[in-house]
């Protein structure tokens, strides 16, 4: 009996460790992955030119390749570079693997903007883009046009534009993520000034200022806040029952005392209107025009207006002498326009064709100005 508990005991023994070490084969530690990543710090507020030391905080990487998009490279572990242009670069920095094991994360690509030392103090076109999803600028000199973009590419539909010249800010309303934006004139500096958190704001179109207050165009009204957001409210109402149902772009005559907008014939009845500061008296300046962006020069009583049946036109500020200045425009998108009267130019967007176009403005003399875009809202900063 008792050697039969001793087989038994030795067999059990052995057993034990053949399972023993079967588990340790089949669950091994696993081995260390690489996981690229690194830090960076620029002199001159990251304006050009800068230089830009970049730190490698990469783990177990055992070799090192950046690319700084802008056509340089290293193998260093830290490098330091040289932006002497503004733009946006893609800086990839891709390391070598201690293991060779499928968790490895061995590229690690950073978007940097290196900012324009012109922008905020030279005449600057801002434009959004849906493809970018972002707002994009160019300096306005004797120069080929150079577009530049704002690190922050989380717009969806960018309708509104406008130039917050007293705190040297560019404003955009977002229509489908409901909320407005602004940014500094560099496009850093990002912060929400409203969003439909606050149930005054619903799909913001159009965009104006006026003294120390925001306005924004919208279905059924025309919204009015502070400059950072606060005293929301529904400034001059509508109904959607009867033109004018809405405000798709807005813009101050400063001279009447009028806004001017344009109505949405997509579901409404269309139309371009003016309206008192009051909110008391709608006047219909042009019947039925399927509309777009709007721009005024108020001084030479003029108004200029995107009609997707008519093309870009041109009217006095009552509607009355319409013109149309580009009939190519016609069913052509248009959501931005703006007029830089020291040039005599106007510009607007043609998101069907992707490009701005600029033209004297008596619609002479186009030209596209920018292409390979995806442009909506326009706006001019001349106030620097």
């Amino acid at each position: 009996m008792k050697r039969s508990i001793l087989i038994y005991t030795i067999l059990f023994s052995i057993l034990g460790l053949v399972v023993f070490e079967g588990c340790e084969e089949e669950n091994p530690v696993p081995e260390p992955s690489t996981i690229a990543n690194f830090t960076f710090e620029a002199t001159n507020d990251q304006t050009a030119p800068t230089t830009i030391q970049f730190t490698n905080t990469s783990h177990l990487a055992t070799s090192y390749l950046w690319d700084f998009g802008n056509g340089t490279t290293s193998s260093e572990a830290s490098p330091v570079v040289t932006f002497s242009e503004p733009g946006s670069y893609n800086v990839t920095l891709t390391v070598g693997a201690t293991h060779d094991v499928y968790y490895n994360k061995l590229i690690k690509e950073v978007t940097l903007q290196v900012k324009d030392p012109t922008a905020g103090k030279t005449k600057t076109l801002y434009f959004t883009d849906r493809t970018t999803h972002s707002v994009r600028y160019v300096i306005l000199d004797d120069n080929a046009p150079v577009v530049q973009d704002f690190g922050h590419t989380g717009l969806d539909k960018p309708y509104g534009m406008v130039i917050d010249t007293a705190n040297a800010r560019v404003i955009v309303s977002d229509y489908r993520e409901g909320v407005i934006y602004s940014y500094d004139l560099e496009g850093f500096d990002l912060q929400i000034v409203i969003d439909i958190n606050n149930p005054v704001l619903t799909d913001p179109f159009g965009l104006e200022i006026i003294g120390n207050k925001l306005y924004w165009g919208t279905e059924g009204a025309i919204g009015r806040c502070n400059m950072d957001g606060s005293e929301a409210a529904i400034f001059i109402p509508m109904t959607t029952t009867a033109k004018p149902e809405m405000a798709i772009d807005i813009a101050w005559d400063y001279l009447a005392g009028n806004f001017i907008f344009s109505n949405d014939k997509y579901e409404f009845s269309g139309g371009m209107f003016s309206v008192d500061f009051n909110g008391t008296t709608f006047t219909e300046l042009v019947a039925g025009t399927n509309g777009g962006a709007i721009a005024l020069d108020v001084e030479n009583n003029k108004m200029y207006y995107a009609d997707f049946e008519k093309g870009i036109c041109m009217a006095n500020l009552d509607g009355a002498g319409e013109t149309v200045i580009a009939a190519e425009m016609t069913d052509t998108y248009c959501w931005g326009m703006a007029i830089d009267l020291d040039a005599g130019k106007i510009y607007w967007s043609d998101k069907t064709n992707g490009i701005i176009v600029r033209a004297n403005l008596d619609g002479s003399e186009k030209e596209d100005f920018v292409t390979n875009c995806n442009p909506y809202a326009i706006a001019i900063d001349m106030y620097r």
